[in-house]
């Protein structure tokens, strides 16, 4: 519990000083965007309070997200201690010749995408959260100074495989927790993005798979559960809501 409280600490210093424009040092900012790299890399999620840690975890990278922390910009040269943090076996393609920020953007987002399965209600809101404002701040947000960190077709390609791996497992998992998980991811991507990439491609997809898993016989792992329902519910509100242009309720 005292590892979650100092996480939750660093998040409402960190925030009240962005708000009141207090000055951080570039290196205390570095280490602080690299916290939850290194709760993976010491595996501190074990033992009692683990869910409590989660949870601190997912605010801290939100956090990070809100105040535009430029987690891409970081550098080897500035941070030393997070070599072994990057896990070598990514789901996402690891480029060892790319810069050291974009390995930090993925570990993060690997993070998020860990919580968004756990099975407890708490961490998957915290990480959909967390997942939201991480994507909107350094995928979509053409004010932000981060956004052309990743070109068009890097976005594209992101968006393909976050899309891909919620609606493969929502369909297809027989983990509540899972599919619990992935109808609360698809409604944390920016879907509005595909209309600055000029196509719809993935958004009928999206829509019909969240509409099957709404069905009062659909089953998973042989019995139906209605939290999956509902998430995915929720989710289709936030896509059309999102489709129709009324995203404004994000920092």
């Amino acid at each position: 519990f005292l590892r979650h409280g100092s996480i939750l600490s660093i998040s409402e210093i960190l925030l009240s000083f962005v708000k009141k424009s207090i000055t951080i040092d570039d290196h205390i900012l570095n280490k602080i965007s690299i916290i939850p790299s290194e709760i993976n890399r010491l595996r501190l999620y074990r033992g009692k309070g683990s869910e409590f840690l989660r949870i601190g975890v997912c605010k801290l990278i939100e956090t990070i997200a809100i105040c535009h922390i430029p987690i891409l910009q970081i550098n080897d040269s500035t941070v030393n201690t997070t070599t072994s943090s990057f896990n070598t076996t990514s789901r996402f393609p690891n480029d060892n010749t790319a810069p050291f920020g974009k390995k930090l953007f993925i570990n993060l987002l690997e993070t998020l995408l860990e919580n968004m399965k756990q099975p407890f209600d708490s961490i998957q809101l915290s990480a959909q959260s967390a997942l939201r404002q991480f994507l909107y701040t350094y995928i979509y947000n053409k004010s932000s100074s981060i956004y052309n960190n990743y070109n068009n077709k890097e976005k594209l390609k992101l968006y393909d495989m976050l899309t891909t791996k919620f609606t493969n497992s929502l369909i297809n998992d027989n983990n509540v927790a899972v599919t619990r998980g992935s109808a609360l991811g698809l409604a944390s991507l920016p879907i509005n993005l595909l209309n600055q990439l000029n196509t719809n491609e993935f958004n009928d997809n999206i829509i019909n798979n969240i509409i099957n898993i709404t069905k009062l016989d659909r089953l998973i792992g042989g019995e139906i559960d209605p939290e999956t329902r509902r998430n995915a519910i929720e989710s289709s509100i936030e896509i059309i809501e999102k489709l129709l242009h009324y995203n404004q309720f994000y920092s």
